[in-house]
């Protein structure tokens, strides 16, 4: 009798480990500021929900 092993990468979807934009500076006012940190936010929070989702793929 021979036992083999076999081994299978499983790779997490390519849609959760790519790199998201990093929003770019070309404001001039207080206002165009506050929307860069609003983009700044949302870009922390998609990251963040992808973190969580791979988490979520590591654990099925």
């Amino acid at each position: 009798m021979i036992i083999e092993t076999k081994y299978i990468k499983v790779l997490p979807p390519s849609a959760l480990i790519q790199d998201r934009p990093e929003p770019k500076w070309s404001g001039t006012t207080n206002q165009d500021l506050v929307n860069y940190i609003i983009e700044q936010e949302l870009v922390i929070k998609q990251s963040n929900s992808d973190k969580q989702l791979l988490r979520e793929f590591v654990n099925e």
